[in-house]
């Protein structure tokens, strides 16, 4: 069984065919680099069950970024400060992992977080 990974302020190409799980830790343009790339596009949008996932700040500040592409913005789910249960589909499997994501404020920007 082949497990996926978890992408943190990684959306570049060359990860996304191997990537089950997307985290965006705060909205600065070095974190988002490949967000908004064609090829992202399409193959988050191909994948029922992968998601970007942030802070609700970074929720709103992408949504209002991104207002112009449909499929990343369809893709972005919140995370509330504290412990979150995420569930992380592993590549080729009808199974997934059942991850506790925990955000803490980093106090770096608005919505960024560790």
């Amino acid at each position: 069984m082949t497990q996926g990974s978890i992408a943190v302020d990684r959306f570049l190409p060359e990860n996304a065919s191997s990537c089950t799980a997307y985290f965006l830790s705060h909205c600065h343009a070095d974190h988002m680099r490949g967000l908004n790339e064609v090829s992202f596009s399409a193959h988050i949008a191909s994948k029922a069950d992968h998601f970007i996932y942030c802070s609700e700040v970074s929720a709103q500040i992408l949504k209002n970024l991104m207002r112009d592409n449909e499929s990343v913005l369809a893709k972005i789910q919140t995370l509330t400060l504290g412990p979150n249960l995420v569930q992380v589909p592993i590549l080729d499997s009808d199974y997934q992992l059942d991850l506790v994501v925990t955000l803490i404020p980093a106090g770096h920007c608005l919505g960024s977080c560790m």
